[in-house]
């Protein structure tokens, strides 16, 4: 009877072992295409937008696209990074056309690099989906990534500083990169 016990006990310790142990770490493919709603907090100044977010990066290329509306205000800003031709777009188009350029030398910034080195923090809901969440300081910046606890999906990303904070809630997720016409300098850029 005590072997029996024993044995009941022991492999209770070894499934409560194994659910303590933290999931497998998400490898986020790197060539992706996604759509979310956004929250841009600036201050005390929050902002709720709407947008897109993509990456090649066999192409060397990512782009940001965003639209953000805080009562009668507008801002539609997006990020070009166009690494195969060195430049750094910073383009507004709302309230007026406006675009930014700087040359890019270095190493392409891959969007999910950060993940390999992330900590797991933890198992909660986002939009009713049950999520693994993984953590990452980077520089001055505190990345978040919750990814569906059932596949590794991106659901969800942040980014926070003291100057800002970013949080991009996924509709959409595809491990693919989208057509090339994505990732066009807009003509009212400087070449």
């Amino acid at each position: 009877m005590k072997a029996a016990v024993l044995s009941v006990l022991m492999v209770l310790a070894l499934i409560g072992l194994a659910a303590a142990a933290d999931p497998p770490r998400p490898k986020i493919s790197e060539d992706f295409q996604a759509t979310g709603q956004a929250t841009l907090k600036i201050g005390d100044q929050d902002h709720l937008g709407v947008g897109a977010w993509a990456q090649n990066s066999k192409a060397k290329m990512a782009r940001e696209v965003f639209e953000f509306n805080t009562g009668s205000s507008h801002l539609d800003y997006s990020t070009l990074w166009r690494y195969d031709i060195h430049r750094l777009y910073n383009i507004t188009t709302r309230p007026v056309n406006k675009c930014d350029v700087k040359t890019e030398n270095g190493q392409f910034p891959e969007a999910w690099s950060w993940v390999e080195k992330a900590n797991y923090d933890g198992r909660r809901m986002v939009n009713k989906i049950e999520c693994f969440f993984w953590q990452a300081k980077v520089g001055p910046f505190l990345f978040t990534l919750a990814v569906r606890a059932t596949n590794n999906e991106p659901i969800a990303f942040s980014s926070k500083s003291s100057q800002e904070y970013l949080q991009i809630n996924f509709e959409s997720w595809r491990s693919s990169a989208p057509s090339s016409s994505f990732f066009e300098v807009p003509s009212f850029c400087p070449k």
